[in-house]
């Protein structure tokens, strides 16, 4: 279960950092999808027992932006990370 966690933790992250990574490119519908994740994966990490916490803000041409992620009380700093990005694409590629 623990590795189930962790996996879902980092899939939170990789899909914060899309959504920043979108905003940055203006690209609307992946900036939402990627919200969309992010909330979902938080409830999910929610009801297995995990305080979870997703800061979001609008930014002023309506794309969301997630500073931080605060998950078991620790807070982390969202960047823009476009590696994560590729990441989780070759990943589902590899699926």
């Amino acid at each position: 279960m623990n590795d189930f966690y962790s996996k879902l933790r980092q899939q939170l992250y990789s899909n914060a950092e899309a959504v920043n990574y979108y905003a940055k490119e203006k690209d609307l519908g992946r900036n939402h999808v990627n919200y969309g994740a992010c909330i979902a994966l938080a409830g999910v990490l929610k009801e297995l027992g995990h305080p979870t916490s997703v800061a979001i803000y609008e930014h002023d041409e309506g794309y969301l932006l997630v500073p931080s992620i605060e998950i078991d009380g620790v807070k982390r700093i969202v960047g823009e990370g476009i590696n994560h990005v590729e990441n989780i694409f070759y990943l589902q590629r590899q699926e």
